[in-house]
């Protein structure tokens, strides 16, 4: 093996630019409406319960990340945790079933009411074919340059600072309800209505978590790392309230709920005028590079766990022309696919949701596991209570969501893990047993 060490080159700045993001994209210009069914008016405090939840778990990922400094992310932490392959492979294929869930969820809402606005199109076969172009684009090869992540964000931070900007601009001609803004479902009992709508709002929180991959590329990861992850967070949710204010102030929230577009709605009515058809194009481009990062990662993991033999070796098959996880790519597309033909977007941001919840208690466990754990070097250490905190309230709403969601959500879920479980078992019959699992090469 190479001794080659990777470069740290990214600084704080740099990393908190790739947590906003990573996090803002196709949530938030796709589950708006979704929420608003769920909560009212009050979508902006269901994101920021959400936000604040989220950045208890971020803080279990300071620790673990400040104290191990390696690439590998939760499959990194659970294997040093419990030290139990077959736990580490689930939690692997947790990460991947929720990319691909997210996958499939931002393909439904690509071929929604923003590109109805540009041109009208049969949103199945839009789905699809949005998938086989991902893949194909994916397989091609993906540069995950940071300036190209940077240029990105600045398109995506615009067009929601736009929505903000109608928002406020709304309140002050009087054109808009602020009232509204502050009113709760009133046929659902408001801890319910809160609930949901928070445990949905998780799914514009996607992609934060994939800032562990890139620990050993930070510098100075002790001071970097938790300013970047912490302050991009609070960017994203602070942007996140703005938006979803701005929303139920211009456009009732009954509207917001019945549309997969919701955003172009607030552009549309608005008080000063937006393009809308520049708009839309904004919001494709974030539904686009979400689902991208989603195919490229879950890909890469499956890859990961090929090599290390806990999955069938031929899905480490890389091509010759590409230098790409072919199959991989083949397979993770495959899923996407069959979610995105048979599931609206309501199911699969619950799906999505539901996976990532059990796989944000894995790192609050991690904490709590290996607090006694002695490594080298000063590292940050966050108070004992939140990842208590963290874990329950992860696996709480994670059951809340596949309770609330009903049977296709549930039956999404478990064949998902099943699926990735029942892969592992056969392979391990055939391989014989996995004396050791190596979790930093589950990143591929």
């Amino acid at each position: 093996m190479s001794d080659t060490q990777l470069d740290r080159s990214i600084g704080s700045w740099l990393l908190g630019v790739f947590v906003v993001g990573n996090v803002l994209g196709a949530g938030i210009y796709a589950i708006v409406g979704e929420v608003a069914a769920d909560t009212g008016g009050a979508v902006w405090l269901a994101f920021a319960v959400a936000g604040v939840l989220v950045s208890i778990t971020a803080l279990s990922y300071i620790e673990l990340v400040t104290k191990y400094e390696r690439a590998g992310g939760g499959a990194l932490f659970v294997a040093k945790a419990f030290r139990t392959p077959a736990v580490t492979v689930m939690v692997a294929v947790g990460i991947v079933a929720a990319a691909v869930t997210s996958a499939a969820a931002s393909a439904v809402a690509f071929a929604g009411q923003y590109l109805d606005d540009i041109v009208e199109l049969p949103q199945t076969p839009v789905a699809i074919a949005f998938l086989v172009v991902l893949s194909l684009v994916n397989w091609w090869g993906v540069s995950e340059s940071m300036k190209v992540n940077l240029v990105l964000t600045g398109i995506i931070v615009v067009g929601l600072l736009v929505v903000a900007a109608l928002g406020l601009v709304a309140v002050i001609d009087g054109s808009g309800d602020l009232g509204r803004a502050f009113e709760l479902k009133s046929d659902t009992a408001w801890p319910l209505a809160l609930l949901g709508g928070t445990a949905l709002s998780f799914f514009a929180f996607v992609g934060f978590e994939d800032t562990a991959q890139v620990a050993e590329e930070t510098r100075d990861v002790d001071r970097s790392y938790p300013r970047a992850l912490i302050g991009g967070l609070l960017v994203a949710t602070v942007i996140y309230i703005a938006v979803t204010m701005a929303a139920v102030v211009i456009v009732d929230p009954a509207e917001l709920a019945e549309s997969n577009g919701p955003l172009l709605l607030v552009v549309e009515n608005g008080p000063f005028p937006v393009p809308s058809r520049v708009f839309s194009a904004i919001a494709l481009i974030a539904l686009a590079n979400t689902a991208l990062l989603n195919l490229v990662a879950s890909s890469r993991m499956l890859y990961g766990m090929a090599r290390q033999g806990v999955l069938p070796r031929s899905l480490g098959a890389v091509s010759p022309a590409r230098g790409t996880p072919a199959l991989a790519i083949v397979v993770v597309g495959a899923l996407a696919l069959a979610l995105a033909a048979t599931g609206n977007l309501g199911e699969l941001a619950d799906t999505t949701v539901a996976l990532l919840l059990v796989v944000f208690a894995i790192p609050n466990s991690s904490v709590l596991k290996l607090g006694h754990d002695e490594v080298d070097g000063e590292y940050r250490r966050t108070p004992r209570a939140l990842p208590v905190v963290g874990a329950v309230t992860s696996a709480g709403l994670a059951l809340f969501t596949l309770v609330d969601g009903g049977r296709a959500v549930v039956l999404r879920f478990g064949a998902l893990m099943v699926l990735g479980g029942a892969v592992y078992v056969v392979q391990r019959l055939v391989a014989g047993r996995t004396d050791e699992l190596d979790p930093e090469a589950l990143s591929g």
